[in-house]
Order: C-alpha cells, then structure tokens, then sequence
C-alpha cells in the first residue's frame, strides 16, 4: 500500500474529462472492496483538493494530461511524482498519441517505473500511431478483438446524401431552409413517437455547428428535450449535460468531436453523424456506441 505522500501504482489516462468520470464511477467501488484509494483528477476538479488526496496516499489514479502534468509541476514538483507508478493505461491510444497529447505520454513514460507493465488501448489503431505506440513497449503483446477496425456488426448504419449547393448558411437563409435539418426533424420525430424511452445522440463537426442546430431544434418544439455538449462549454456545465442526457430528461444530445471516445451511455438507440467526420476512426468511434453489449 502507497503511505502518505506516495503513489500513484496504477495510473490511468484519458483524454477527455467525460471519459476519466466514466471510468471512475465504474473503477471507485472497485478499489473501495480492494482497499485501494483512487483518486480522479481531470479539470473541473479542484487541484487543491487533488493535491491533499495525492499526500494522503494513492493507490490509483485516472487522469487527463493536462491535469496530471500540473499535479507534477506544483509546488516545485514536490506534490506528487511517479517513481512508484508500475501499471501504465493509456486509454484512447490513437488519440493520445496526436500531436496535442504525446509530448505529454512520452513525459509520464520517462518518469514512471522503468520494469513496469504499459497497455495502450483503443478500439482504432492507425498503422503510424501504432507503431509510435510500439516504440514504447519492450517485447509487446498485441491483443486484436475481430480485424480490421470496423463498425460493430449489430449496428445497422443508414446513409443519406444531401446536396451541399442546395443550402448556403448565410444570412438571407435559416435552418429550416436546409434540406439536411428538414430530415433531422422528421427521423427525430419518427424515432421519439415510436419510443418516448429512446436517447439520441447527434455529431456535429464545431461548437458553433452546436449550438446553432441544437437552438434550431428546440425552436420547433423541442425545447427542455435537447442537451449541447462541445469543448466551449466549461467542466460543470458538460458534466450536467451528461446526467441529463437520459430519455425522461434531455433524451436528444448535440455534440461536438469531443464526445467520440469511449462514452457509454445506456441504452442509446440512435446516433446521428448529421455531419459526416473527417476521417474513418472518428466514424467508427461515434457509432460504436450504439451496439455496445448487444
């Protein structure tokens, strides 16, 4: 067991703040039965409070980047380090190792145990992450569940094409003349009418797309059903849109890019690309959601 002042043995990151509190929920009581004492530790937490839970001790740890590097840094680097960190997560691997977040992997790697166990995790894999990935690992195993990353098979995927020349967003025009939101508004209706329990979750491309088609929505009578969640929003207010995101609440939930990793979210019925991603693992992680445990 870590004393005071050590730890974290167990060291998990994630990218996203939604991401870490999902996986905290589910990691808590499991530590709690075992004896162990995690901490979350993600913007929207208080570092002070991050701080004095790090000197009680910590067995466990879920963390973004940005939030673990300044545990590290504070006060002249004496709160917390990682000489006693054994077992390395990387979850959303992929996307850990773009250019924004791998200056920060390589830094928690090269301060970490060096005869420690690392699993980098995800359900996409592009051949050059992987094998920047790899040239972190000594001798590694490669665990593959089905082939080539693709959607899973019980998710039925329906594509509509729409002309782009129909519809210009500027100011002579509005949503409803979008022959894209006229759609939007009648698979909405049709799948609402047909189940009142049914969640819907639909991408956006940018924050502004956001807000903009989710106001559209609510004033064609959807007010108090609609939820937004994109990267302008502060912590508090994405965490909120998360626990409302359920079908006697906000069962309709606009969102940017920053919903796409690893969010679990019962009983969706639905996902919306009303934006097509600009790449195949964006697609492949928006959807996987939806055909999760069968």
């Amino acid at each position: 067991r870590c004393g005071n002042g050590e730890g974290p043995i167990g060291l998990v990151v994630v990218p996203t703040h939604e991401l870490a509190q999902q996986i905290y929920r589910v990691a808590a009581p499991l530590c709690k039965a075992s004896g162990l004492r995690i901490i979350p530790a993600f913007g929207g937490t208080n570092l002070g409070d991050n701080i004095a839970a790090v000197k009680r001790g910590c067995d466990v740890m879920i963390a973004t980047p940005h939030r673990l590097h300044d545990l590290l840094l504070t006060n002249n680097e004496s709160a917390m380090n990682l000489r006693k960190t054994t077992f390395f997560v990387c979850d959303e691997a992929d996307r850990m190792f773009d250019e924004g977040f791998r200056p920060f992997v390589l830094l928690f790697l090269r301060n970490i145990r060096p005869d420690r166990q690392v699993a980098f995790i995800s359900a996409t894999m592009p051949p050059d992450v992987r094998d920047m990935a790899k040239d972190q690992l000594q001798n590694p195993i490669i665990l593959k569940v089905g082939g080539r990353p693709s959607p899973s098979s019980n998710v039925a995927q329906t594509i509509e094409f729409f002309d782009e020349m129909q519809f210009n967003t500027d100011r002579t025009t509005t949503e409803l003349d979008d022959p894209r939101f006229r759609r939007l508004l009648e698979v909405v209706g049709d799948e609402i009418e047909e189940n009142n329990s049914r969640v819907i979750l639909i991408f956006v491309q940018r924050n502004a797309d956001c807000s903009r088609i989710s106001s559209a929505l609510k004033q064609m009578g959807w007010q108090g059903k609609v939820g937004d969640l994109n990267g302008e929003m502060d912590s508090k207010d994405r965490e909120m849109a998360m626990r409302l995101f359920a079908p006697d609440k906000k069962p309709i939930l606009f969102a940017s890019g920053l919903a796409e990793r690893g969010l679990d979210v019962l009983d969706l019925d639905l996902v919306i690309n009303y934006y097509m991603p600009d790449h195949y693992e964006a697609y492949i992680q928006r959807i996987g959601p939806s055909g999760r445990a069968g």
